[in-house]
């Protein structure tokens, strides 16, 4: 089941999504931040990890862990 997860396209589209927004996320750090913006950035931050460490956990229990590191995409 998983497998058939992590090769449809939806999945794609939704981490590639998440990478976006991340990266958008990174480039409004600023020097002298207002503690809310700095908390707001944090908080975001762990939702990215957490989506990617997620994506990360599902791939390898769907592909195991010798097919996951071989994709290029993973490495």
């Amino acid at each position: 089941m998983l497998f058939h997860i992590i090769k449809h396209q939806n999945f794609e589209f939704f981490i590639m999504f998440f990478i976006v927004c991340n990266v958008i996320t990174m480039c409004c750090d600023q020097f002298d931040d207002s503690p809310v913006t700095v908390d707001t950035l944090k908080k975001l931050s762990y939702l990215y990890t957490g989506v990617f460490i997620l994506e990360a956990c599902i791939k390898i229990v769907a592909l195991g862990l010798p097919k996951y590191i071989q994709n290029r995409w993973n490495q």
